[in-house]
């Protein structure tokens, strides 16, 4: 439902622009915002508690920066947050426990549009890796980190970021699109978070608008 949500509303936002047919990602820097949702799909809580089974569905957001090499190559470095609230069974009553994860990520995207005829939809992909600063709080987003770990259930790893999407081309350096991201993270340790707790992946379906500034005056 989620998904076909945002693709009626992206849609829908489309209708309302003309599309140019003139390159536009060759020596440019794109500007991107992210929006959408993020979806627990891989992990242990414990030996009994999966992670999809302990959280909820939650909010995403993002910042990205990038530059283009060529029309289908480039490269991206984005800000990301999200967090997810525990499922009602899994709280205490009067309490909001939560997880939340910042995250840095870099890494390359390319885009297939030389496979379409239409060049206002291009189709891509991307990879890379992330830095994840990731804590399990015991009462809302500002509440300290559980004291189920030594020091609080909390750390920042390292992970790895792949993805697909299709962006739409609205105005000369403007772009509507849809992503779906996947991330997962490795805070194996089990001195601090016991066997079960190791590699953590969330879904991230998206929608993200992207303005382009050109660096050549080729433009």
């Amino acid at each position: 439902k989620f998904h076909s949500a945002l693709a009626l509303l992206l849609l829908a936002f489309l209708s309302y622009f003309p599309i140019s047919a003139e390159s536009y990602l060759m020596d440019n820097v794109g500007i991107s915002l992210y929006a959408g949702a993020a979806v627990p799909v891989v992990g242990d809580y414990t030996q009994y508690d999966k992670i999809t089974d302990l959280l909820a569905l939650g909010p995403h957001f993002g910042l990205g920066l990038s530059y283009y090499f060529t029309e289908q190559l480039g490269i991206e470095g984005s800000f990301h947050y999200e967090f997810n609230y525990f499922k009602e069974k899994y709280r205490f009553a009067g309490t909001e426990p939560v997880r939340t994860q910042l995250y840095f990520l870099a890494g390359l995207i390319y885009y297939f549009d030389e496979m379409l005829s239409e060049k206002d939809i291009r189709p891509f992909a991307r990879a890379g890796i992330g830095l994840y600063n990731w804590a399990f709080r015991e009462d809302g987003l500002a509440s300290d980190a559980s004291t189920n770990a030594p020091g609080g259930f909390k750390s920042t790893d390292f992970g790895i970021n792949i993805g697909a999407g299709v962006d739409f081309k609205l105005l000369e350096d403007l772009t509507a699109g849809l992503v779906l991201d996947f991330n997962m993270y490795f805070p194996k340790d089990e001195l601090k978070f016991g066997y079960f707790f190791a590699e953590q992946g969330t879904l991230s379906p998206r929608i993200k608008i992207s303005y382009f500034i050109p660096t050549s005056d080729d433009y």
